[in-house]
């Protein structure tokens, strides 16, 4: 009774999706995934913003940033490619909670934001722009 209107053919019947077995078992196993209270409880989720009031957006997936080492080792060059016209942040985290800014840039003619950066212990590295 319940059912969105959007979802049902014309004369009331429910329409059918056409799902197989397997994306049926897929969709109830991610349904799972958004159950629990933390989000509601968990202070790291209570507010969207930064401490300057903005919201950063993550655009590029970790799988499309490249990271290569220079002979050093110390240092690397983080590469990824990007939107022409788009503002980016390159920020980097040794835990993926507390993110530091590291420079702010556009993407070159080639269309990629490149940066030299500094190698400390665990370091994990995100390209963002911010949501205008």
């Amino acid at each position: 009774t319940n059912l969105d209107p959007r979802l049902r053919r014309p004369g009331g019947q429910p329409q059918s999706l056409n799902l197989t077995q397997q994306q049926k078992s897929d969709l109830i196993a991610f349904l799972g995934t958004l159950t629990g209270t933390a989000v509601y409880t968990d202070a790291r989720w209570s507010d969207p913003f930064n401490a300057q009031g903005q919201l950063t957006l993550i655009v590029l997936p970790a799988n499309t940033i490249t990271i290569a080492k220079n002979a050093s080792g110390t240092t690397a060059k983080i590469s990824c490619k990007a939107a022409p016209g788009l503002q980016y942040q390159l920020s980097s985290s040794t835990d993926l909670i507390k993110w530091t800014h590291v420079v702010t840039m556009s993407p070159n003619a080639s269309g990629v934001c490149e940066q030299n950066v500094t190698l400390s212990g665990t370091n994990y590295f995100r390209y963002a722009y911010p949501v205008p």
